[in-house]
This record gives C-alpha cells, structure tokens and sequence, in this order.
C-alpha cells in the first residue's frame, strides 16, 4: 500500500563492500544474556537476505571500585572473558546458518559510579534540543563507547521490565539508552521465551504520520 512504498522509499540496500553494525549491552544478568541470544538468533536469520556484512560489538561497562567487591564470577572482566567464549559459538552458528561470515568483538570501557550527573547533553554527537540533560555515569560511558568506538546501527538491551535496577532519577539503564542513543535500540525483556528460527512473529509499529514513525516503519520492512 501506499504507507509501505513511502516507508520503504527511504531505505536502499546495502551492498557487499557495506557493514552493518550490530551491538549489544551486557553485566552478567539474565536480562542481558537473553539480549545476547536474542541478537545472535536475528542475525543467524538474517544471513544471506543481503549482501552486506554483519558485525557484533559485546559491550560491558563497570566500576572498577565496585567491581572489586562483587563475587569473582560477577567481576567485568570475567564477564567479558565468558562472552568472549560464547562469542566464538555464536559466529559458528551464524557461519552455518548462510552463506556470510559475523565479525564479533568483546570490548568493555571503565567509568566512576561518583560521577551521577554528566552533561550528556554538551557531547558532540548528542542533540537533545535543549542543554539541560544529565545522565549517570554508566549511561554516558555507553553513549561515549557507542558513538565513537561503534557506531552501531541496531542495540540490543536487555530489561527487567518495572523491576529494572534504578540508576538515575529517570529510571534504568533501558529506559536511559532508549531515549539517548543515536542508533534504533530493541529492548528484550528477560521473562519472554525466545521464538524459534522457523516461527512467525508478530510487530506492531506506532504510526502517526511523523518521520520518526516513518522510519520505524521502514526498519521493520527490512
């Protein structure tokens, strides 16, 4: 129909020489490791729809202060050290899935819990329309590590749903990335059973007419 044809007017395909960037946030948590399957199952389905190449950052950011007085399992680099094994799976399972090959990469980044307010607003890269936003800590480093070390075109987080551990006055870390982060974020929620690869699903996209709810339309029609 005609709402269709306007959405996806504004997409054109990527080609061989392109990638695009896939991430995904995680802190040891079910929520974020549902995230992580999540993703993984995406792109395995995805491969071979394009000709365009996929790649997927692993990121994790901590405290170093507080992460020394957690249990040695929840430590970050040990976290990240898991990941990085799981990683390997996960790019033998997209390999086999088609004909393309998934670039994966583990990175953390470091920030201090003390800095509760930073003016994420004044960042180059982040138009807030006005210069009032603040963000704690651990929300700006991600910001910061996905703008300049990144760049990705989708962000998988994972979330608790109301239960979410609340880091600012605006609520978690989902609720903070989603409203701040430049890239389209999916939010996974931890209690939803992952559908299998061969099972339909179900999208329900928000429309009013706005370009912003345009171009949600057109990344659902890829």
């Amino acid at each position: 129909n005609n709402l269709e044809s306007f959405a996806m007017s504004g997409l054109t395909s990527r080609g061989a020489d392109e990638t695009m960037k896939w991430a995904v946030l995680v802190d040891g948590s079910a929520a974020s490791g549902r995230a992580f399957d999540s993703v993984v199952q995406f792109l395995c389905a995805q491969n071979g729809r394009g000709q365009h190449r996929d790649e997927l950052t692993v990121l994790h950011t901590f405290d170093p202060q507080e992460d020394a007085k957690k249990p040695y399992y929840l430590q970050g680099l040990r976290i990240l050290n898991s990941y990085s094994t799981i990683s390997i799976r996960a790019r033998r399972q997209y390999d086999t899935a088609g004909p393309q090959k998934l670039k994966v990469k583990c990175m953390h980044k470091t920030y201090n819990s003390e800095d509760e307010n930073v003016q994420v607003a004044r960042l180059e890269y982040f138009d807030s329309g006005h210069g009032t936003e603040t963000a704690p800590a651990v929300v700006a480093s991600i910001l910061n590590t996905l703008h300049k070390d990144i760049h990705p075109d989708f962000l998988f987080v994972g979330s608790h749903g109301t239960g979410g551990e609340k880091v600012g006055v605006m609520g978690s870390v989902s609720e903070y990335i989603i409203r701040l982060c430049n890239a389209t974020v999916v939010i996974v929620k931890h209690w939803r059973r992952l559908p299998r690869p061969d099972e339909p699903v179900t999208f329900v996209v928000a429309i009013d007419d706005s370009p912003a709810s345009m171009k949600a339309l057109a990344q659902v029609c890829l």
